[in-house]
């Protein structure tokens, strides 16, 4: 498998990969994204910015963003490009709010860049408010479960099969966490939040369950829920899994770093024999507990 496919293909296409993409993006404006810490994620993610690029080559996102382009901050051209033709997740868009007002803090008064990051900043914000207004609907709570429904068939079906048993699991509690699933998480009073999030642990070990052939609470050693099915592309999906989850630290979210960053020796608070149940509610926790923050 080539990192093109996970974009091209339909279904191999991970939807957490454009919010992400989007906020490192910014991430990366006057900023050296030093969380990158192995060449696993730098490599990733550097191939994935040349794949968008090669998919949209600059003359298609020059249209309304010459002046940002010619000032050489190319990124903010390549964000007003998405923020223009791409679906963002509420979570995306507060990220990159949170990034613009830095960014926009430490311009010199006058800047030709504090321009750009406004008109940045004004799309952002007409972006935020309409899907505050879709939110606030009263169906917004059975978009969620629908959204937790189609992620969950995606993995019953074989979608995530080629990632080991517990990646399996991360990949679908983070394409819950950037779409839909999460924004109304975040939106809800807290009860209607914790009844959502209760749902998706219960069916997150259900299905870990499945994948591995026992019970919910039948232990085993880590090695078992890590390790990759032999196929080709093994490590570019490890590159994948390492830059989806280079938010999470060892030392406060173990299972989510022992999971995702392989090229790291699991961390000391991963269990070294757990259940499905273990595995997949500690991931729920460190996952969703930090759903309102990259």
């Amino acid at each position: 498998m080539t990192y093109s496919s996970l974009i091209e293909i339909p279904e191999e296409t991970l939807e957490c990969i454009n919010g992400k993409f989007v906020v490192d993006l910014a991430s990366d404006i006057d900023l050296r994204r030093e969380r990158h810490r192995h060449p696993q994620s730098n490599q990733f993610w550097v191939h994935l910015q040349a794949v968008f690029r090669q998919k949209l080559p600059a003359g298609q996102i020059l249209h309304g963003s010459e002046a940002a382009m010619n000032h050489g901050d190319a990124n903010l051209a390549w964000l007003q490009w998405f923020l223009s033709k791409m679906a963002l997740s509420q979570f995306t868009l507060a990220s990159l709010t949170a990034r613009i007002q830095v960014l926009r803090a430490s311009c010199p008064p006058g800047h030709e860049r504090e321009k750009h990051l406004l008109q940045l900043q004004t799309l952002v914000s007409q972006r935020q408010q309409r899907l505050a207004a879709q939110l606030e609907k009263s169906d917004s709570l059975n978009q969620a479960q629908v959204h937790c429904e189609q992620v969950f068939a995606r993995w019953r079906t074989g979608h995530y099969q080629r990632f080991s048993p517990a990646a399996r699991c991360y990949i679908a509690l983070e394409e819950l966490r950037w779409g839909m699933f999460g924004d109304v998480c975040r939106a809800q009073q807290s009860i209607h939040s914790h009844s959502l999030v209760e749902f998706v642990r219960e069916r997150a070990i259900a299905q870990l369950a499945c994948d591995i052939g026992a019970s919910a609470r039948t232990r085993h050693f880590y090695h078992q829920w890590l390790t990759f099915p032999p196929a080709t592309g093994m490590m570019d999906l490890k590159a994948l899994l390492s830059w989806l989850g280079d938010w999470c630290h060892g030392e406060y979210q173990p299972v989510t770093w022992s999971v995702t960053q392989s090229w790291q020796n699991i961390a000391l608070g991963m269990p070294r024999i757990c259940s499905a149940s273990r595995l997949a509610g500690s991931m729920v926790d460190e996952i969703f507990h930090l759903a309102d923050a990259d």
